[in-house]
């Protein structure tokens, strides 16, 4: 059995131009697709997006902190 690491960005899984609003299609494709792809041990890792996005721009964390 393999094991398989997958990062989803996060402006796949939201809908960029709209804070806090997942992109409930591509989620529904990317499941189905994921589900499809077989067996194995999966990691998922997945990005800020639309939620994580604006609260870092407000606090300028890509500044540091």
């Amino acid at each position: 059995m393999s094991l398989i690491i997958l990062k989803l960005g996060g402006s796949v899984v939201t809908e960029k131009d709209k804070p806090v609003t997942p992109n409930k299609e591509n989620i529904k494709r990317l499941s189905r697709e994921i589900a499809e792809a077989g067996e194995g041990e999966l990691i998922l890792i997945h990005g800020g997006g639309s939620y994580g996005h604006p609260v870092a721009d407000e606090y300028n964390l890509s500044e540091g902190y």
